[in-house]
């Protein structure tokens, strides 16, 4: 190995150690912390601490290592109990969008308890929380309580807006155990995000569980939720400019609100009643017109004028009857096509057409 190629080998070995030396940095600065993005998604990773007896949202149990509104503890660190019991900050990750207390620490009663993380936001703003809680619950923003409910909230029920800084921010929540589940569930948008909310109901004012709602903009979708047990949604967007689509379907129930415009940082709320809604509807038939077609895919287009790109807007499979429908479609004209080897037949015509895909020059 020559001169040249060993100054070259130190070289890299060199910038391979560095490399590694602020890997380790930045791995300890970590250690011990939770860190949540703002990204609108629901937090599952928290330190917690508990319980603590009884469940007095008052009763600050962290008085004697800084108190509620100042406590910036690490995985590890320790607190003794009033009853003198030691507890210490751990790690806990949710299985599912809300965090389950009695699974994190234990099932106790009439107890509190503490979940904290570092709310990691890239620019100072405003920003939406939205919060859900099985019992009453407090939270602190950087020393600050922002928020306090002594009754239960479904998840997503609670929305308000918090200053935060350019980095990092300590978030801490204490929720009650009364009666019931001790969970609950937060999420942040960006600062600027529009922040849309709700209840989704049928036609007698009974809360849909498991509707989906769905923000659209130009036929394309930006995002979809589904409802919690009583019919909350909450759902934004970020950057935010012209109109939205919003619908929300269950089944063959639907709703819907077109062209909503929404102004950045602004919280909406908007409330849908599903009703019958069935767009379009058919059955597909061999040529005995006795014989359903079972499990054809058919979709829906969308036509609009002067331009020859298509528009598709929604697609099911017809079912054992040959029958199809299409629930809640934003109201236009639409063209129906089914497909078959080799193309897609369309609504009227007998004559296949080659997929878009396999069309010359497209």
């Amino acid at each position: 190995m020559g001169v040249v190629e060993r100054q070259i080998l130190r070289i890299l070995i060199f910038i391979v150690m560095l490399l590694f030396m602020c890997a380790a940095t930045i791995c300890a600065q970590e250690v011990g912390r939770v860190v949540a993005p703002l990204n609108g998604e629901y937090i599952r990773e928290w330190l917690v601490l508990g319980p603590f007896f009884p469940d007095d949202l008052e009763m600050d149990f962290l008085a004697g290592t800084g108190g509620d509104a100042n406590i910036q503890p690490q995985e590890g660190d320790s607190v003794t109990t009033a009853e003198g019991v030691k507890l210490t900050w751990k790690r806990y990750k949710a299985k599912r969008s809300s965090a389950d207390l009695a699974d994190a620490i234990g099932d106790h009663k009439r107890a509190a308890a503490y979940a904290f993380c570092i709310l990691q936001s890239k620019v100072a703003g405003n920003v939406q929380v939205c919060l859900g809680h099985s019992n009453g619950a407090v939270l602190w923003i950087n020393g600050k309580r922002v928020y306090h409910n002594s009754a239960s909230a479904a998840r997503d029920e609670s929305v308000f807006e918090v200053d935060l800084e350019a980095g990092e921010n300590h978030c801490l929540i204490k929720v009650s155990q009364g009666l019931g589940s001790w969970s609950f569930a937060m999420r942040v948008f960006p600062p600027n995000s529009a922040v849309i909310s709700g209840i989704i109901t049928d036609e007698v004012g009974k809360p849909i569980f498991e509707a989906s709602v769905r923000l659209e903009q130009d036929g394309e979708e930006i995002t979809q939720v589904q409802t919690d047990e009583l019919g909350n949604y909450c759902l934004g967007t970020y950057p935010v400019r012209g109109f939205y689509d919003i619908s929300a379907t269950s089944g063959d129930l639907g709703d819907r609100s077109t062209s909503v415009s929404l102004r950045e940082g602004e919280h909406r709320r908007l409330n849908f009643t599903l009703r019958k809604a069935i767009s379009i509807e058919g059955t597909l038939l061999m040529l005995d017109n006795i014989t359903p077609h079972v499990a054809v895919l058919v979709e829906a287009i969308m036509i609009r004028r002067g331009e020859p790109r298509v528009h598709l807007v929604a697609s099911t499979l017809s079912d054992n009857g040959g029958k199809y429908r299409f629930i809640n479609l934003k109201p236009g004209k639409y063209q129906v096509r089914c497909q078959i080897p080799g193309g897609y037949v369309y609504y009227g015509e007998e004559k296949a057409e080659k997929p878009e895909s396999q069309k010359a020059g497209e």
